[in-house]
């Protein structure tokens, strides 16, 4: 074996460690925080009225307008140039504090447009006191960036962990103490100041907020118009149905429809928090390494979507007799939303993993065309669907829009590192094939999964369903992915033979 090869295998080996220790440390992070989500959820499910919901979702959408202020990608574009990160930092520290200073201001016009809108009462305070978040979410970015380029996962995580007890205690307290719809504007407010006291110890670094002045501003836009683009599409293409499904349906079933969203969200969205804060320092440094990149966005595919669809098997599984439970029938108009957008999400991870691998490679164009695309189509799919069927079409209209997406960007992907057509429709069949097959015996074993009325017994029956049928999806899985399933034996292997394959310097940063 020449030295080159063994280097390149050296190279992976180490690749992977980062990896695993940084998906480790998101787990920790997640369960930790997906817990208190939980318990927050129970308690706001009981305490504040099905309409109230439907303020969140509908200043959720106006937020999402004005996304790309508050995460304007600037912490992706500093990643991708990690190698120029010191120089950078201080000029985009400040263009991310003024760029949301302008944020928080349009946002501010938008509730007050909203409000006219949606004929919503209180909507435009809510959105109002949210603005004054913003500012501080768009710099807390650069200053996790800085982080995220020397693998501090550990460091990022426990930040999270402690942002995630402020948020969560401050949104239960105030819902507790009657703020009802302004619970969450003042948990988002409070928790956006804590994270930045956090991010400033933790990382030393002294970032800017008004160093720039108008020319070198519009400079820096210049510069970043691309990035920036990226940053409002992405939630777009994650919340534009909202626009539509606002209009067409009642206060009770958007109520419906956003918790659900918000159920669904808090226990899956971290797993694509993941996928942005662990792979996309790696992929942008194998950038110059095409057969390194492809390698890596292979296996972390594979290793993300497998779990990943574990996870969302045993939601859908028990998620219908368990929200019966927990809030005593209050939420069953819900149940239909979690379990579609439950079984659209192996498709999202997909699309999120793509999303990443074109970002660390700098195709901001092709990524800015698929979240266009992503964000028209959720549009037209939901127009289509409330129109059709009300609240069920809306929500099948979504799963339309989460799958072509996935499909789409993973094609895209696949074919600017490499692969070819017939890989990348085997990786996605061999990926989803397990997830697809077990859902749909789900719910032929039980179409309504236990539907209302349910107790403890139908909770029993429906665990003992879903525990069968996730040993027949790990059983598809494996053998579908035998290769992927090998490697990781094999690295596995390495590292007890060897506990620590890697030099000290190079370790370090993942502790």
């Amino acid at each position: 074996m020449d030295q080159s090869t063994t280097m390149s295998k050296s190279r992976l080996q180490s690749q992977a460690r980062r990896g695993a220790v940084g998906m480790l440390w998101v787990t920790v992070a997640l369960v930790f925080a997906k817990g208190l989500s939980f318990i927050s959820q129970i308690v706001l499910g009981h305490v504040l009225p099905v309409e109230t919901y439907a303020v969140f979702g509908l200043t959720a959408t106006a937020v999402a307008m004005i996304a790309g202020f508050q995460n304007a990608s600037i912490s992706k574009a500093l990643i991708q140039s990690h190698d120029r990160f010191e120089e950078l930092f201080p000029r985009y520290s400040a263009f991310a504090f003024q760029f949301g200073l302008l944020g928080a201001a349009i946002l501010f016009g938008i509730g007050a447009l909203f409000e006219q809108v949606y004929t919503t009462p209180e909507l435009f305070a809510v959105i109002a006191l949210t603005s004054f978040s913003v500012p501080f979410l768009a710099i807390n970015t650069t200053l996790i960036a800085s982080l995220s380029i020397h693998y501090r996962f550990r460091d990022i995580n426990l930040n999270d962990i402690r942002r995630s007890i402020v948020y969560y205690s401050v949104l239960v307290g105030a819902a507790l103490l009657g703020a009802d719809a302004y619970s969450m504007a003042i948990a988002t407010v409070t928790g956006a100041l804590v994270v930045h006291l956090l991010l400033l110890r933790l990382t030393g670094a002294r970032p800017e907020y008004f160093a720039l002045r108008p020319r070198e501003f519009i400079e820096t836009f210049a510069t970043l118009r691309w990035v920036l683009l990226s940053g409002f599409l992405v939630a777009l293409a994650m919340r534009s149905d909202f626009f539509v499904v606002g209009k067409l349906l009642t206060m009770q079933e958007l109520g419906f429809y956003t918790f659900g969203f918000m159920l669904v969200t808090s226990l899956t969205l971290p797993i694509s928090a993941g996928i942005n804060q662990v792979l996309l320092p790696i992929f942008a440094k194998l950038q110059t390494e095409p057969e390194q990149l492809r390698q890596e966005v292979v296996h972390f595919a594979s290793a993300i979507v497998i779990l990943g669809s574990a996870l969302c098997l045993l939601i859908l599984g028990l998620s219908s007799v368990s929200i019966h439970l927990i809030w005593g029938g209050k939420w069953d108009g819900a149940h239909l939303v979690i379990n579609v957008l439950v079984a659209a999400m192996p498709f999202r991870f997909l699309a999120t993993i793509s999303g990443v691998g074109l970002e660390s490679i700098g195709q901001w164009h092709r990524r800015n065309a698929i979240l266009a695309f992503e964000a028209a189509l959720l549009l037209i799919c939901a127009l289509v669907g409330g129109l059709w069927a009300g609240i069920e079409g809306a929500i099948l209209g979504v799963v339309v829009q989460r799958a072509l997406s996935g499909v789409l960007g993973l094609v895209l992907l696949g074919h600017q590192i490499g692969l070819a057509t017939d890989e990348i429709a085997a990786l996605m069949t061999r990926l989803l094939a397990p997830f697809v097959v077990a859902a749909a015996l789900l719910f032929v074993v039980s179409p309504t999964r236990h539907g209302q009325d349910a107790g403890f017994a139908e909770l029993g029956i429906a665990g003992v369903e879903t525990l069968a049928l996730l040993a027949l999806f790990l059983l598809l899985a494996l053998l579908l992915n035998r290769p992927f399933i090998l490697t990781v034996i094999d690295l596995l292997h390495r590292r007890l033979r060897n506990r620590d394959p890697l030099s000290s310097t190079e370790g370090k940063a993942d502790d």
